[in-house]
């Protein structure tokens, strides 16, 4: 079955009977939507967390700044 391409997946439905095809076309787009849903869920958390802070100032690039100490 890993060999199967998309034509090939094509032609098989194709062969299936009209209420097999409704059916599973219906899986399809149940699926499509619940994938989307986890992805819209996963965004709304994402964006829960986030510190919605304005930046004072540009981060230093100097260990030194950041530690406290001259990186030995």
């Amino acid at each position: 079955m890993a060999d199967m391409t998309y034509k090939d997946v094509l032609k098989m439905a194709e062969q299936l009977t009209l209420d097999e095809q409704e059916t599973l076309a219906r899986h399809l787009q149940q699926r499509a939507e619940e994938k989307k849903r986890r992805v819209e869920e996963w965004k709304k958390r994402f964006e829960a967390v986030m510190i919605r802070l304005p930046v004072l100032e540009e981060p230093s690039i100097r260990r030194e700044d950041w530690y406290d100490d001259d990186g030995r």
